[in-house]
């Protein structure tokens, strides 16, 4: 927060630039600022030494936005121009629209935004103030049904092409802001003065003008969320200030944040409430593909007390991700097996509900058998034909049970054959992770342990984002209908979900976030809906969230094998179990240290004593060359190859045959070529076999 001293300086700069603006052409009821007065307001922080205007580490005119109405940004970075001056191909419509900077004070009828480029600099601007109408208004002239030159689908890729913005901006200021690390955002509080009370928006107070920043996250936990949303907020303002043009008519910008759960939005709301946007439809919808989901519940009497209220609060967490574009059931079990609905169910606001209604009612009580609800969950999902990407099955337990090898094959070869994954959580401190771990990993899954105090419940619920953002070369958009939790209104928003390409990260995706916009904020959806071209609108929102279908489809064989094991390493502050005993990052993000692999560390023991002893052997009738020992080392010698075992092995009995962890959720599903990790020492290395991580 700002000094009491800034603060003082602030208003004393503002009043300066007020005094110099009586002597400059007053036009109409609100003019323009000019050129010096901006400069008084930006000079202390934004203007550097050879008299430039700094935005981050671009150089700005001196009188950008000053003294008249133009189109300031057309040819400036980085969202309208590349750095060189080349005009960006799906550049944001403000780029060609024109505005300056203005005096709030003066410009009642005008809608006036504050600006994020220079946050400290109290400034503000208008487009409405020159003139310029919004694009819908401009395309078809507000209710109109005909546009000689757009149609309705034009407003489909005019609100995407502003959430690529954001997050393309977000993602090429990701090494700057992350080494910084020191920005500012308003908070979720705000008095009278700033928020008020509007017609539309409901009895909560909002600040037009402004975006805001709320976590309840630790402060030096979301020092990277809050400088994304400082980043997300320069777009936000700017497509407020362009396309909002009905105060009365809600509609948002916003942005959640994967690592903290931290939320930013347009425009400013007093709002403090416990939020996490993570566990909110629009998210789940850009995170994940169209998806059959079938929740998986141990209700037997281990499950007692305060397992039970974490495998209900998982439930409902769950169904809070879930979209329209998805199915989903939930089965519980114990001695016998419960199915709430024996067909998937559309996850609309009663399926989401429904759901949650039946988590609620669960109770322990009776003993444990997997097989049977697991089997349930397959039929199910195997029986599904409703077009959708993915097939998941959620399994929560305490792992008190048995599970033959018999019965790890006859899940593993199903789930393979209808491409299904299976995501299990092990819920208490006390609870086994040996059979959820396996059951996980012969699907391609990811296992989770969960604690009694469930602390990362809410990041190992949602990290199944994580898995299926990681392989997807998807760049789209994704659309969601839901309901806002303020107000409830109907609001329509198209999300993408936002990635942090840098270094090591750059062969899989790390998901950092989503942004959205609500079209709402361009038209009202009652307009969109009175139009006869609504279907086509409709159409067009159906196509491009279908898309993104396909999974590490550039792995295969044992380099599918170490991606995904990479993504459970990811995962593992989330509570995530790995499969292997390899780290399959070969760096930590936390410090940069190089992680040598388990497997390289045994081989280089290995080799080391068997050299020991060779030396020793022979020492009594030759010494042992000196230069070897002393020879440095080469990329010839200091890199070990892989193990492979050519000396015969009894063949393992088909039911005691390792998983061989081939398909990823999608068919057909390519063909594995090493063995996993051996579970409980029941598998056999067979002649020929690449020796996996814990075999040797």
């Amino acid at each position: 927060m700002p000094s009491r001293q800034s603060e003082i300086c602030v208003r004393w700069t503002r009043v300066l630039a007020a005094a110099l603006l009586l002597c400059e052409p007053v036009r109409g009821s609100c003019p323009c600022l000019s050129a010096s007065a901006t400069r008084a307001l930006l000079s202390e922080h934004y203007v550097d030494d050879d008299g430039d205007l700094k935005y981050e580490r671009y150089t700005y005119p001196i009188d950008y936005g000053a003294d008249s109405c133009k189109t300031h940004d057309t040819a400036l970075p980085p969202y309208c121009a590349k750095s060189g001056g080349d005009a960006r191909s799906n550049r944001p419509e403000w780029c060609s629209d024109v505005w300056c900077w203005v005096d709030p004070d003066v410009c009642d009828s005008a809608v006036v935004t504050r600006s994020a480029y220079f946050p400290k600099s109290d400034l503000y601007f208008s487009y409405q103030a020159c003139g310029a109408a919004n694009t819908f208004s401009n395309w078809f002239h507000d209710a109109g049904n005909a546009s000689s030159t757009r149609t309705i689908e034009d407003v489909v890729e005019l609100v995407e092409n502003y959430v690529f913005s954001i997050r393309d901006h977000i993602e090429s200021e990701l090494t700057a802001i992350a080494d910084d690390g020191s920005c500012s955002m308003n908070s979720c509080d705000c008095d009278e003065d700033t928020c008020k009370t509007r017609k539309g928006w409901g009895d909560e107070p909002v600040d037009l003008s402004a975006t805001m920043f709320k976590t309840d996250a630790d402060e030096n936990k979301t020092k990277l969320s809050e400088c994304m949303a400082s980043v997300a907020s320069s777009v936000f303002n700017r497509v407020a200030g362009l396309e909002y043009a009905d105060a009365t008519r809600p509609g948002f910008l916003y942005a959640g944040f994967q690592s903290d759960g931290a939320y930013a939005q347009w425009p400013r709301m007093d709002w403090c409430d416990s939020f996490d946007p993570r566990f909110r439809p629009w998210y789940a919808a850009a995170a994940t593909a169209p998806k059959n989901l079938v929740l998986v519940v141990d209700t037997s009497g281990s499950m007692a007390g305060n397992r039970i209220e974490l495998a209900q609060s998982a439930v409902k967490a769950v169904a809070d991700t879930l979209t329209w574009k998805d199915r989903a059931t939930l089965i519980t079990f114990n001695d016998g097996v419960s199915v709430y609905s024996e067909e998937l169910l559309v996850m609309d606001d009663e399926g989401r509900g429904g759901l949650k209604a039946e988590a609620t009612v669960m109770r322990a009580d009776g003993g444990t058998a997997f097989q049977e609800p697991l089997s349930t969950a397959l039929d199910i999902l195997e029986s599904a034909d409703n077009g959708a990407c993915h097939n998941a099955i959620l399994f929560m337990t305490d792992g008190q049970a048995t599970f033959s090898n018999a019965d790890f094959e006859d899940v593993r070869e199903r789930a393979e054959a209808s491409s299904v994954v299976l995501f299990t959580y092990a819920l208490g401190n006390e609870a086994s992770t040996e059979v959820i771990q396996r059951l996980a990993c012969d699907s391609n899954g990811v296992a989770h342990k969960v604690g009694d105090d469930g602390d990362n419940l809410a990041s190992a619920m949602s990290s199944y984002y994580t898995y299926y953002t990681a392989g997807t070369e998807y760049r789209g958009a994704r659309w969601i209908k839901y309901t806002d939790v303020t107000m409830g209104e109907e609001l329509f928003a198209a999300c993408t979900a936002i990635y942090d390409g840098r270094g090591s990260n750059s062969d899989l995706n790390v998901l950092l976030g989503v942004a959205c916009m609500d079209v709402n904020m361009v038209v009202g959806l009652d307009t969109l809906q009175t139009r006869s071209d609504y279907d086509d609108f409709l159409g067009r929102v159906n196509e491009v969230s279908e898309g993104g279908c396909d999974l590490f489809t550039s792995f295969e064989g044992e380099a599918l094998n170490t991606a995904l094991e990479k993504v459970r390493w990811r995962l593992e502050d989330d509570g995530a179990v790995t499969c292997n005993a390899t780290r399959a990052d070969n760096t930590s993000s936390a410090s940069g240290v190089l992680l040598i692999p388990i497997w390289a560390i045994v081989i280089i023991v290995v080799s080391l004593v068997c050299a020991g002893g060779a030396f020793f052997l022979n020492r009594r009738t030759k010494p042992y060359p000196r230069i070897f020992w002393n020879r440095p080392p080469t990329a010839s010698n200091s890199q070990a190859p892989p193990i492979v075992v050519h000396s015969h092995r009894p063949t393992a009995p088909a039911a005691l045959a390792p998983p061989a962890y081939a398909h990823i959720g999608m068919a057909p599903a390519p063909v594995a070529v090493g063995r996993p990790v051996v579970y409980n020492g029941s598998d056999v290395v067979q002649s020929g076999d690449v020796v996996s991580p814990g075999t040797q």
